[in-house]
C-alpha cells in the first residue's frame, strides 16, 4: 500500500510512504488534533493504525466493533473516527478509549464507498455508486438526498476516495476511471455546482484524506474561480498557470483544454451518455410486426450505447454510436438503420467508423 499526496491543480501524485506491507486498510482520515493520519483494519481483530510520513504504529483493538461488513471512514473536528458501514450504519470510534458507538440515523443512505466530514457544518457527506449525494446530520441523525449527478458524472465505478479542502468544496475520486469530481457547496452546505476536475490515478482500492483547516495555498489553483495566491488574478488569468497546457484552448471554443472533453473540436466541449457511460441498452425486434408472429423478439437484438458531444449552449454537435449485434433469429433478411428526426443530409458534416460491408451510406456520409 502507498500513501500519496495529490496536487489538485495538475493531477500529479507524490509518494509519501510505501510500499507498506504493514497496512491492509483503506479506511481512515486525518486528525487535526494530533497531526496523524489514522486508518483502521476491520477483520477479526479490529484496530487502528497511526501513520506519519516515516512510520506506521499499530494501536490496541477497538471494542464493540461490528463484524463482517465493509466500511468507509473520516475524522471529525474533535479527533473521533467516523465510520460508515456499507450496510448503511454509522458509528464513532473515540481515539482515547478505542470504543465504537453506533449512531442510529433516520435513513441508511446509499451504497457509499467513502465519506467525508465537513467541518463548516459538522455533517458527513457521501456519494453513492449511482452518483447520489447524501448528507448525514450528526446533530439530529437525519439523512438528506441532496442531488443525483449520474448524468453529469457517468456511472463508471464506486468512489473510493472523498475529501474536502479549505475552500469548503467536496472532492470524490472514482477508482476505475481516475476521475476527480468537485462539488461546490454554499455556506449552508448545500450543493451549488459540479465540475469534473481532472483525471488522476486509477486504483482497485483507495481512500482520500484531506486537511480542510490547512492554510490557503500560495499558488493559483485552476478552475475554482478564486484568487488562491492573492495576487489579484483568478484561475488561468494568473501568470502562474497561463503557460500550462491546461490553460490553453487548442480548438478556440472558449473552453480550456483540461475542461474540454473534445479539445480538438471547436463545436463540442462537454459530453453526455445514454443509457450511461460504459453502459449498453438493447433494441429487440419482432420481424413480423405489426403482426404478432411468434412474439419472441429475438429476430434481431442490437445492443447500443450513445455518446453525445455538446457545445457551450448544450446543443448536440456530434454523436458516437456503438452497436453490437447479440442475436439474429429471423428467417427474413432484416435491415437496421438510425434515423435522426429533423436532421437533413446537408446538416451532417461527416460520418466515420462504419464498416462498408455492413452499413451503406450516401456520398456525404449519411
Amino acid at each position: 500500500m502507498y500513501f500519496k499526496k495529490l496536487d489538485i491543480s495538475s493531477g500529479d501524485y507524490e509518494t509519501l510512504l510505501g510500499p507498506s506491507s504493514e497496512i491492509n486498510s483503506l479506511h481512515g482520515g486525518y486528525n487535526t488534533r494530533d497531526g496523524y493520519f489514522y486508518a483502521f483494519h476491520a477483520g477479526d481483530n479490529p484496530h487502528l493504525y497511526r501513520i506519519t510520513r516515516d512510520s506506521v504504529i499499530e494501536t490496541d483493538s477497538i471494542s464493540n466493533f461490528p463484524s463482517n461488513v465493509d466500511f468507509a471512514a473520516d475524522m471529525d473536528a474533535s479527533g473521533n473516527l467516523i465510520i460508515y458501514s456499507l450496510n448503511g450504519k454509522m458509528g464513532i470510534v473515540n481515539l482515547e478509549t478505542l470504543h465504537y458507538a453506533e449512531l442510529r440515523f433516520s435513513h441508511p443512505g446509499g451504497n457509499i464507498s467513502d465519506i467525508v466530514f465537513y467541518p463548516q457544518n459538522g455533517d458527513v457527506y457521501g456519494l453513492t455508486n449511482g452518483c447520489e449525494l447524501y448528507r448525514f446530520d450528526l446533530s439530529d441523525l437525519s439523512v438528506s438526498l441532496l442531488g443525483d449527478y449520474s448524468e453529469e458524472i457517468g456511472l463508471d465505478s464506486h468512489f473510493g476516495a472523498a475529501w474536502t479542502d479549505h475552500n469548503g468544496d467536496l472532492f470524490f475520486a472514482q477508482n476505475v476511471s481516475g476521475k476527480i469530481i468537485q462539488i461546490y457547496l454554499d455556506a449552508q452546505g448545500n450543493p451549488t455546482g459540479i465540475d469534473r476536475r481532472l483525471i488522476g490515478e486509477t486504483a482497485s482500492g483507495n481512500d482520500g484524506f484531506g486537511c480542510p483547516f490547512a492554510d490557503a495555498p500560495t499558488f493559483e489553483i485552476a478552475y475554482n474561480q478564486l484568487d488562491d495566491d492573492g495576487d489579484g488574478s483568478v484561475d488561468c488569468q494568473d501568470s502562474d498557470l497561463s503557460a500550462g497546457d491546461y490553460c490553453l484552448d487548442h480548438d478556440g471554443d472558449g473552453v480550456f483544454n483540461a475542461l474540454d472533453c473534445y479539445p480538438e473540436d471547436p463545436d463540442a466541449s462537454s459530453t453526455t451518455f445514454f443509457p450511461g457511460e460504459n453502459m449498453f441498452g438493447a433494441y429487440a425486434f419482432e420481424d413480423q410486426r405489426p403482426r404478432k408472429g411468434d412474439f419472441d423478439f429475438n429476430d434481431l437484438v442490437v445492443d447500443y450505447s450513445y455518446e453525445f458531444g455538446r457545445d457551450e449552449s448544450g446543443r448536440i454537435s456530434r454523436i458516437t454510436a456503438t452497436y453490437q449485434i447479440s442475436a439474429v433469429g429471423a428467417a427474413f433478411q432484416i435491415g437496421f438503420e438510425l434515423q435522426l428526426d429533423g436532421v437533413t443530409p446537408d446538416q451532417v458534416r461527416q460520418i466515420s467508423g462504419t464498416e462498408e460491408t455492413t452499413i451503406s451510406k450516401l456520398a456525404n456520409g449519411c
